[in-house]
């Protein structure tokens, strides 16, 4: 079954037209991106994060992130790949634990017990007499 057109309609632009309209700087190109692979993108993030909640932070990373290396696309036939590695570099990124932004963190270092070697019957340190 063929959809036809009208006339007057241009036919969408192809992934590496997005992507050299978007290194020359029009921004325009970046929505249009937006629009064609926000969605997969997205779908695989929330299978690699297990439904975090930053998923969504992440895909708008991933897509300034391909704004900001546009020019250095190169060329292949859907910008799907590309996009998704460059999830992939942020989700590794993320999971350093000098950033720790997929774990969760701990506002207070936990104080522990003072040992001083008694013990009591519930088995746990105690604290030393004063």
């Amino acid at each position: 079954m063929n959809v036809r057109r009208p006339r007057n309609e241009t036919p969408p632009a192809t992934d590496a037209e997005l992507m050299t309209r978007l290194a020359k700087g029009e921004i325009g190109a970046l929505g249009e991106l937006y629009d064609r692979y926000h969605e997969p993108v997205r779908r695989f993030l929330v299978r690699a994060t297990g439904g975090a909640e930053d998923v969504d932070d992440l895909v708008h990373q991933t897509f300034l992130a391909a704004a900001r290396s546009a020019a250095r696309y190169d060329g292949r036939a859907s910008c799907r790949p590309w996009l998704v590695g460059i999830a992939v570099q942020h989700l590794r990124r993320r999971a350093e634990p000098s950033r720790g932004c997929l774990r969760p963190r701990l506002g207070r270092a936990r104080q522990r017990p003072v040992r001083s070697g008694l013990r009591s019957s519930a088995d746990h340190w105690t604290e030393p007499p004063e």
